[in-house]
């Protein structure tokens, strides 16, 4: 009966728990922190996780174009680029020394070789990427880990996205406090807590995005 739910782990994990931490937030930036916390009945529960679900879906469409097509892919590299050393973000991979690291040199080779024999690419490139996928997809223990990175960085990505903007929200509450005359602490320092954990969780978004293709070119040689 379990296994044939709609959901999976990373619908709790990637949705609603991204959800959960924009929505607490909010209520937070808004002075609604008390109502948050109150012991809620079956219903406001039911509707906290469906707000959360819901929520969570929309961030991850946010994250997925802020940080994923925009922040990482135009501003410091496609993985698959990036993994056969083609840079082109400067002083940027001074501060995320590990995203830049590329494969080895005969690795590259090897991969160039049997995907110019094999489909006719010669370059490395989205084209490559795409095709070694097509490949190393069709072994399940593969695909398998494969999973486990695709669900870990969008989990990551997700969560960076909502500590980022619930922690600019609480920021932003704080500092029109502080025209009024009046600064509430410990709302300060949650707010400083969630940035630094949207800076912690970008570099483990980058962490397993990048090791996602990498799992994907060292597998192709042998598929």
């Amino acid at each position: 009966m379990i296994d044939k739910l709609p959901f999976t782990a990373y619908d709790f994990f990637g949705y609603i728990a991204s959800g959960f931490v924009l929505i607490a937030c909010l209520f937070g930036s808004l002075g609604l922190w008390s109502v948050a916390t109150e012991e809620p009945s079956l219903i406001i529960g039911f509707a906290w996780a469906v707000g959360s679900y819901v929520v969570g879906q929309l961030v991850a469409g946010v994250s997925g174009f802020v940080l994923q097509r925009w922040a990482v892919c135009r501003g410091l590299g496609r993985s698959e680029d990036l993994l056969f050393g083609e840079v082109r973000a400067g002083w940027l991979r001074h501060i995320f020394p590990g995203y830049f690291s590329p494969l080895p040199r005969n690795t590259q080779t090897r991969i160039l070789q049997i995907s110019a024999e094999r489909a006719g690419i010669k370059t490395a490139g989205r084209d490559l990427f795409l095709h070694c996928h097509s490949v190393v997809k069709r072994d399940a223990a593969v695909y398998g880990r494969l999973g486990v990175f695709l669900n870990s960085y969008g989990f990551c990505r997700n969560i960076c996205m909502a500590t980022l903007v619930g922690g600019s929200f609480l920021l932003a509450r704080d500092l029109i406090q502080k025209g009024g005359g009046h600064v509430e602490g410990s709302m300060i320092t949650i707010a400083c807590a969630l940035l630094v954990v949207s800076v912690g969780m970008f570099y483990r978004y980058l962490k397993f995005y990048r090791q996602y293709t990498y799992e994907v070119f060292i597998s192709y040689p042998e598929a």
